[in-house]
Formats: C-alpha cells, structure tokens, sequence
C-alpha cells in the first residue's frame, strides 16, 4: 500500500487530526540534529498538507513528496558509501602511519 494512502486512512481514522499534526510532529524533528534541512521542509509539507485539501490531491501529493523522500534516501545512501570508503582509507594510513613509528 502506497505511504499516501496510508497516511490518508490514518487521519480519517483519526489518529492524524488536521491542524494538529503539523505543529507537535515538526517542532519534534525541528530541533533534531540528524534531520538535514531537506528532510525537515519534507515533513513540514507533508504536515501542511494532511487534511488541507480532497483526499485525491493528498494522495497525489504525497506520492510526489514520496518521491522526493526517495531522492533524498539515495543521496543518503550515495554519501554513507563515499564516507565509508573515506574512513577506510583514513584508518589504512593511520594504521601505516603509526607501524613506521612504531618500528
């Protein structure tokens, strides 16, 4: 099931009340420093938009805000990769580093 139409049955089921969910949620990712600006202005719109408009719009915009969630994840990943090789690479010469003067 698309993460649209999930969110769409949880706030006609109550449990994500428009008007309430965008406030509490977004102070709580605002303040929290791994949450990178892209990833908070995400949230926010996605907070905007439940229960602002017909279901049908919501859940074409949050397909695309779904996309976007995507995008930001291989980048992610694309990163954690570079960084991993980086620190790799860092720890060899250390290592190599500290045998020359240790011998």
């Amino acid at each position: 099931m698309p993460t649209g139409e999930i969110l769409c049955r949880l706030q006609r089921q109550g449990v994500l009340p428009p008007g309430q969910w965008t406030p509490d949620v977004f102070e709580q990712y605002a303040a929290d420093p791994l949450f990178h600006e892209e990833e908070r202005n995400l949230i926010r719109r996605v907070g905007e938009l439940l229960g602002s408009t017909d279901q049908q719009t919501q859940v074409r915009r949050l397909q695309l805000e779904q996309q976007v969630l995507a995008d930001l994840t291989r980048r992610a990943v694309e990163q954690q990769q570079m960084n991993g090789r980086m620190y790799r690479w860092m720890g060899l010469l250390l290592g190599t580093l500290a045998a020359i003067l240790l011998s």
